[in-house]
């Protein structure tokens, strides 16, 4: 610690004609750590005249109370500015913990070199407002010649520098102090991931009943996998993006045995069939024709679709469903694989739901191209082709047995998987404990 020491002999010009060299001693700002020692006197450069003695004996007796002042933690000032604009850089990543024991240490110390500042600020002014005044005190007693002298008697003196400088310091410290309340870290989880998946499995289908009419199935969709967020965006859901497989395409297939004597009335009223033919007389073919239908649906996987259940750690991981959640959610699982102890398959990436359908072609009767003939008896033999699908020869329709693939059926269903340490929304908290 040092202090301010020797008697002031300062020197100014006093006019173009009156002045003399004086010496000038400055105070100096010292911490209470340190021993008081007493600086050199400054020479200050020789004037043209001295002041006159008892000017002189005036101004001395006016600022010598201020030779031995000790301004607190001056001599530190510049370091703690230095140290506080430094801890004003610091981020999250630089401190483990959280709350972080290393952050609430810095915090504190900033807290003691604040109130330590304003020790030296509350000093500096004290000592400045006392030497202001002695300059005042100085320049109403002495000639209006050696007014000058005052001046520079109080300008020796380093008060004002020192409060200035202390108080660029500590704002450098609050800012600091405040840029270390504002850093948040992760402590914990509000809300774990889970995954919404949907299951299926297949009904079957196999059509062998007596019916008019049935449908098959022609074009098959496998459907994608795809995850995203419901609306609460709390949950990882692939019902929501998935294309489920399905039946893109069916056609209906009729079968029927027909009753001619309900048919050949209709024919003769739309004058398809002469009016002198009779049911004795009259014979339906009806041709066939082949259609590809799905006849099945294989279940297997040749890529399974697997997630991560349980973890050797108790971390937690952050994911972000806002974006390509699928993808997001795959690097996670990728990039703690090793550290993995349980692994759930929750579908199949390849095929699809590990669902891949099988064709076949059948043959159907194609009423669109039905042949209607008569002969016999005294009766011109003719033909005529019709197409039976026409609703007005329904009536005639009575049901025969089919034995088609039908339409594929699909159980979908939905399993749940929790994922502990994937964390979807993070609990946040100041990293220093104690502000």
């Amino acid at each position: 610690m040092k202090k301010f020491s020797s008697p002031f002999l300062l020197a100014v010009m006093i006019c173009s004609l009156v002045t003399t060299p004086l010496l000038s001693s400055h105070a100096t700002a010292v911490g209470p750590d340190e021993t008081a020692t007493a600086l050199p006197s400054v020479l200050i450069p020789e004037p043209a005249q001295s002041v006159p003695p008892a000017v002189q004996q005036i101004i001395n007796g006016l600022f010598q109370v201020f030779n031995n002042v000790v301004i607190p933690f001056a001599d530190k000032v510049n370091q703690w500015k230095n140290d506080a604009q430094a801890a004003a850089q610091k981020t999250v990543a630089d401190f483990t913990g959280c709350p972080s024991p290393a952050a609430q240490n810095l915090y504190n110390d900033l807290r003691t070199k604040r109130t330590n500042l304003d020790q030296t600020i509350a000093m500096a002014t004290q000592q400045d407002q006392a030497a202001q005044q002695a300059r005042t005190n100085c320049r109403n007693q002495v000639p209006t010649n050696y007014r000058p002298a005052c001046d520079a008697a109080y300008n020796g003196l380093p008060f004002a520098g020192i409060r200035v400088s202390a108080q660029a310091a500590r704002n450098s410290v609050n800012a600091a102090m405040t840029a270390l309340r504002n850093l948040r870290c992760i402590s914990g989880c509000n809300q774990t991931a889970s995954l919404l998946f949907p299951t299926v499995t297949v009904q079957p289908t196999t059509l062998n009943v007596r019916t008019p009419s049935a449908q098959v199935c022609t074009q098959w969709r496998p459907g994608t996998l795809g995850f995203d967020t419901n609306t609460s965006g709390t949950t990882l859901s692939a019902t929501v993006t998935a294309q489920l497989p399905a039946c893109t395409r069916t056609e209906t297939v009729s079968a029927c045995n027909w009753d001619l004597r309900v048919l050949l009335p209709v024919l003769q009223r739309v004058r398809l069939v002469p009016p002198e033919v009779t049911p004795a007389n009259i014979q339906i073919t009806v041709p066939n024709r082949t259609i590809r239908v799905v006849s099945g649906l294989t279940q297997s996987c040749s890529q399974p679709y697997r997630v991560c259940k349980t973890i050797s750690t108790n971390a937690n991981f952050q994911v972000d469903l806002t974006n390509n959640p699928l993808t997001n959610l795959q690097n996670v699982m990728n990039g703690i694989s090793s550290q993995c102890t349980e692994w759930l398959t929750v579908g199949c990436s390849n095929p699809p739901f590990g669902l891949t359908a099988t064709y076949q072609n059948v043959q159907v009767p194609d009423l669109t191209r039905a042949q209607i003939s008569w002969s016999g008896g005294r009766l011109q033999p003719g033909s005529v082709t019709v197409d039976l699908t026409q609703a007005q020869f329904s009536v005639a329709c009575r049901a025969e047995s089919l034995n088609l693939p039908g339409v594929p059926q699909l159980n979908i269903g939905t399993q749940r998987v929790n994922f502990p340490f994937l964390c979807l929304q993070p609990q946040m908290r100041t990293l220093v404990a104690n502000p």
